[in-house]
């Protein structure tokens, strides 16, 4: 939930600062996390429907439709991100970048 305050905290300048932040968290996450068209849909309906159980009538149409863009650009974003850690040969399975020199302690 940090990254839907943070999104909405960057509201104004999403392209600049959050976009490139997305891309960068999604790079980070370990390789064996899949995220697939079908787990993005799911994830979208079952947020929105929790959140119009629990707000009713304040989850408007309008506020349905501005939340469902919202999460479609994280995912879009934190996909990109997946995308170029998969040619990263910096990075670890565990999606961290390799040291300089291996840690054997």
């Amino acid at each position: 939930m940090v990254v839907i305050k943070e999104a909405v905290s960057s509201l104004d300048e999403l392209d600049v600062t959050f976009g490139p932040a997305l891309i960068g968290l999604g790079r980070r996450h370990p390789v064996g996390v899949r995220f697939t068209t079908e787990y993005n849909v799911l994830f979208i309906q079952t947020v929105l429907s929790v959140w119009k159980s629990v707000l009713r009538d304040k989850m408007t149409t309008e506020a349905t439709i501005a939340w469902h863009i919202l999460f479609e650009y994280i995912l879009i974003h934190l996909k990109q991100g997946r995308s170029t850690r998969k040619l990263d040969p910096h990075y670890n399975m565990q999606g961290k970048k390799y040291s300089e020199k291996p840690n054997i302690d």
